[in-house]
């Protein structure tokens, strides 16, 4: 940048507010405000000269500071680079803590970034169980891509969910060859996911956009080893999506039908005695009194169904719930049968039923 746009920038700076001269505040060509220092943004990976860029932010450093211009009404420099593009000598001598801040770009992208450019896509009106089986589907692609947001985006083109082995086969579809695939163990510390800037052992994999921080891991870009069938990761990953999405609505239902075991009891029945057929294996092994009614789990319920006065249907969905929150607890991903039939079961009222 030669001194004439410098000239234009200092100019620009002394008409905010406070500022020497009064001409007219028209709006900024950058976007700034008459209130507020122009911002110059600098694309490092489009310049041609990494010193430059430097030798830029020196020079118009000192022209400001010469022009008596305070620190928060000089104009400010944005340069988005990568650590190829920047200077050997970063930005020179001269310029402080004061002046130059340096924000990374690791752990921005999260996974609600992921779940939420997911759930975008547009989508045909569905029913409520349908619809929950889509969140299931957007949840379990963010886990498996992490990161990866263009492999996310392929793998929801193609895999609409279902089991294990049509995810792996959807995901090698989308995936370059192997040769592309940088193959390094990253470092799994929680200290280094939740750090300000990638550490030194992954700084260069991390510049060459193999590896990153996403949900509190450092997960690697392209996700080949999860196309290894003998590795349970993918089965795990999986599961961590669903137990994600369903788990809090499985105990939404939970506390839903302990709300009405006591007008569903069968005549003659008493809570205690309720309770008490409810205990769970671990509380009848080791001689424990039985939970409170608050306290019984979803399997519990499920064990002492016959006590109540449940339709077919209602114990079949008792029944199904209980099943997926077993597996789930288990690390044991559902069959898309078995999430056709939880998701049709979290979504029927239990109190509806009987208003009918």
């Amino acid at each position: 940048m030669s001194s004439a746009p410098l000239a234009e920038l200092l100019r620009r700076a002394r008409r905010c507010r406070g500022g020497a001269e009064t001409d007219d505040l028209e709006e900024m060509d950058d976007g700034s405000g008459p209130d507020s220092p122009p911002t110059v943004v600098v694309r490092g990976w489009e310049e041609h000269s990494a010193e430059e860029m430097g030798q830029l932010l020196r020079t118009a450093h000192a022209t400001f500071r010469e022009a008596g211009l305070s620190a928060e009404r000089r104009p400010r420099f944005l340069f988005a680079t990568r650590i190829k593009d920047l200077p050997s000598t970063v930005f020179g001598v001269g310029l402080g803590h004061n002046y130059v801040t340096t924000h990374w770009w690791w752990r921005v992208w999260t996974r609600l970034d992921s779940e939420v450019l997911l759930a975008w896509r547009p989508r045909p009106s569905a029913t409520a169980a349908q619809a929950l089986l889509d969140r299931v589907t957007d949840a379990v692609v963010a886990e498996v891509c992490g990161p990866d947001v263009d492999r996310a985006l392929a793998l929801c083109k193609i895999w609409n969910g279902g089991d294990v082995e049509s995810l792996r086969r959807a995901l090698a579809a989308t995936l370059p060859d192997r040769d592309n695939d940088v193959n390094q163990s990253w470092t799994r510390r929680m200290s280094t996911a939740h750090a300000g800037i990638p550490s030194a052992e992954i700084l260069d994999a991390w510049a060459t956009g193999s590896v990153d921080s996403w949900d509190g891991h450092v997960r690697p870009v392209l996700a080949h080893r999860l196309l290894d069938p003998e590795s349970n990761e993918l089965r795990i990953l999986v599961c961590h999506a669903q137990n994600r999405v369903l788990l809090p609505l499985i105990e939404e239902a939970r506390i839903s039908l302990i709300e009405l075991v006591p007008d569903l009891l069968r005549k003659e029945i008493e809570l205690d005695y309720f309770r008490e057929q409810a205990k769970s294996d671990y509380r009848a092994r080791n001689r424990l009194p039985a939970a409170p009614l608050a306290e019984l789990e979803i399997g519990d319920l499920a064990r002492a169904a016959r006590l109540l006065v449940l339709s077919t249907d209602r114990q079949d969905r008792l029944k199904t719930l209980s099943r997926a929150r077993n597996h789930l607890s288990h690390l044991q991903p559902l069959s898309q049968e078995k999430l056709v039939a939880v998701t049709e079961a979290l979504t029927t009222d239990w109190v509806a039923e009987d208003e009918s």
